[in-house]
């Protein structure tokens, strides 16, 4: 539920137990939606800064430590790493539709979208938005 302390963070996979996935995505989701709400209902009006590049990093710990589960599955599966596999299926999707079903979070995209030409978008960020759009 932390950064990893070895060598360029890579994953202690003789640490890591089955016990700890679904515990650990628990919290991640749990975390990462909390961040998402904070940046889809803060004050300020929405930008590029504010609201994608703040995106960006939500998510970081959930995307690790689902991605280790994933891999460890097709590369040295169990079939306990199989029932939590399942167990984490419907976990994340129920996140990925919280968040892409997000109102508030939608409306400041949008507004960003529609605003793009005031703030000075790169092209690159206007595709970004588009995709999110």
């Amino acid at each position: 539920m932390a950064r990893f302390k070895t060598p360029h963070q890579s994953t202690p996979f003789g640490e890591i137990k089955p016990e700890h996935f679904i515990p650990a995505i628990k919290k991640d989701i749990q975390e990462s939606l909390k961040a998402t709400n904070k940046i889809a209902n803060q004050k300020a009006q929405p930008s590029f800064d504010n609201t994608i590049n703040a995106l960006q990093n939500v998510g970081e710990l959930l995307e690790r430590n689902s991605t280790i589960l994933f891999n460890l599955n097709s590369a040295d599966t169990t079939e306990e790493i199989q029932q939590i596999t399942q167990q984490a299926s419907p976990l994340l999707t129920k996140f990925q539709n919280d968040i892409r079903l997000n109102q508030v979070l939608f409306e400041r995209v949008k507004k960003i979208f529609e605003n793009r030409e005031s703030e000075n978008l790169t092209s690159e960020q206007v595709t970004l938005l588009k995709k999110r759009v």
